[in-house]
């Protein structure tokens, strides 16, 4: 709905600004918040992701790591963990302080069971189950530069269960995510955009109206390709 609109005209984006939200009793929750004063920024990368049991490897993602560690240096006091010490325990470890979080790696959807949802770390897969349980006191924002991370499922029109509803009900006021796979330099390019204007204030609050002002700027490079800009969604307040 948020990109609804003709081809090259107008759509609900230049007259409205959308965020989404799985049920009511998240959206009350994540109002209920305030923005943070404490907590740790974290970035995880996973340029390569190795091939684990009954998988075969992913593609690269050379563009959206790179994107990353960019922006972990732009970020003061910002922990990094890319590679090999993008593990599950590490991740999650990391997660329990951040209240900023950018994730590049891959993810997988599951439309007939979308409970399986999950991000594809370096030595195992951190879950829809894992992220919902999490209580990271300090959760503001997090940036899911991955695949279908706000997917849902074909069996319900009415769908919630993705990795981006889970951040959210694991305390996220904020979440970006992807409503389908996405391409590795559309990924970079959409993180890139975003963080140059976000950390012009530092404030989170303007997350969703950014996000449809980068979305707005994709659309008018790309017109006639919605399913290279209109993935991008917010989930929150």
């Amino acid at each position: 709905m948020h990109a609804a609109g003709r081809v090259a005209g107008p759509s609900l984006l230049d007259y409205a600004t959308s965020s989404y939200a799985p049920t009511l009793r998240a959206l009350a929750a994540s109002q209920s918040r305030h923005p943070s004063q404490r907590g740790t920024q974290l970035i995880v990368a996973m340029p390569v992701t190795p091939a684990l049991p009954g998988r075969h490897r992913p593609g690269d993602l050379e563009g959206t790591a790179a994107e990353a560690r960019i922006l972990a240096t732009e970020i003061t006091g910002a922990s990094l963990l890319a590679g090999e010490d993008a593990t599950v325990d590490n991740v999650t470890a990391h997660l329990a302080e951040a209240s900023w979080v950018h994730v590049a790696c891959h993810a997988v959807s599951d439309p007939r069971a979308p409970s399986r949802g999950r991000l594809l770390l370096h030595d195992g897969d951190l879950d829809i189950t894992q992220i919902s349980r999490m209580r990271p006191p300090n959760a503001d924002l997090i940036y899911l530069s991955a695949c279908a991370t706000a997917q849902g499922g074909v069996l319900q029109a009415d769908e919630v269960i993705t990795v981006a509803s889970a951040c959210q009900l694991a305390g996220f006021r904020h979440v970006i995510g992807t409503l389908w796979p996405v391409t590795d330099d559309h990924a970079a390019l959409a993180a890139q955009m975003f963080y140059e204007e976000l950390l012009k204030t530092a404030k989170t609050e303007n997350s969703a109206t950014i996000l449809n002002r980068i979305t707005r700027e994709l659309r008018d490079n790309e017109a006639d390709k919605p399913d290279l800009w209109s993935q991008f969604i917010h989930t929150g307040r």
